[in-house]
């Protein structure tokens, strides 16, 4: 199992996970690297579609760090859910590219 990843007592996966929302990198259709802040759009969505009292706090913390930390593969899950509603007006190419992030585990 890798060092990231932790079984529980409750045979939940523990993930460590930390993103910093103010440096996420995609490609335009020319190819030209762009780099975005998008720890408002995000923590502002979270903090809007969440009906978790964790998750509400996270979106507050990341608001204001401008870091995503994730602990659990639940967290991840609910993040991902948010982030693939249709209500959730982030543009597509910043929602393909931080669902890979997340998708990955990569920290960032």
């Amino acid at each position: 199992m890798e060092n990231s990843k932790k079984e529980t007592k409750n045979n939940k996966k523990q993930v460590r996970l930390e993103i910093d929302l103010t440096k996420i990198g995609y490609k335009d259709l020319e190819g030209k690297e762009t780099i975005y802040d998008i720890s408002h759009i995000l923590s502002n969505q979270i903090y809007k579609m969440t009906g978790d009292l964790g998750m509400l706090e996270k979106a507050q913390l990341s608001y204001k760090t401008g870091n995503l930390v994730i602990n659990s593969e639940e967290e991840k899950q609910q993040i991902m859910a948010i982030i693939k509603d249709r209500r959730c007006n982030i543009v597509a190419i910043l929602k393909k590219t931080i669902l890979k992030i997340l998708e990955d585990g990569k920290n960032i």
